[in-house]
């Protein structure tokens, strides 16, 4: 397969690439729950506060007002749920280190050596490429969400504020 000390540096490399950005997808997931977590705490607490045409509705302008908190709350929720998902811990695959392993790769020859340890790289390349991949879907949807969430939320911020006029 790959039988020379240039493609195993290269595989190491990839390997350490791919675990890197696994783990900055992870902390821009976990930045982003803790954004979206203030961003909750933070509407809720405005909406108490002027929590009036919310309790009693008298016209349209309450009602659309009403409609709006709700879907904002949905796409807010939605958002930091795909963001919870980019963080979940899931399988993060290692290169085989047992011993099981080392005594292999000290009784074969030399050939068979970096063929086996390039397969492993390669497999667990493979594994982390498809890991990262769906961490980076949930994120996508995330910023979705939010992208949405904060149109919803211009909206019914100057809606509540015209209708205060």
């Amino acid at each position: 397969m790959i039988g020379n000390e240039h493609a195993l540096t290269y595989l190491k490399e990839r390997y350490v690439d791919e675990r890197q950005m696994l783990k900055d997808v992870e902390d821009k997931a976990i930045k982003l729950t803790s954004l979206l977590s203030l961003l909750i705490a933070a509407l809720s607490t405005v909406l108490k506060l002027n929590s009036q045409p919310f309790t009693s509705p008298t016209d349209r302008v309450d009602w659309a007002l009403i409609v709006l908190a709700v879907y904002l709350f949905i796409y807010l929720f939605c958002s930091l749920l795909n963001a919870m998902l980019a963080i979940k811990i899931g399988y993060f695959p290692i290169v085989p280190n047992n011993r099981i392993a080392l005594e292999y790769i000290k009784e074969v020859e030399k050939y068979d050596c970096e063929e086996y340890i390039s397969r492993c790289y390669i497999d667990v390349i493979e594994i982390l490429k498809t890991e990262t991949e769906s961490k980076v879907k949930s994120l996508h949807y995330c910023y979705s969400d939010l992208v949405t969430s904060a149109f919803l939320a211009c909206i019914f911020f100057v809606t509540f504020y015209l209708s205060k006029l």
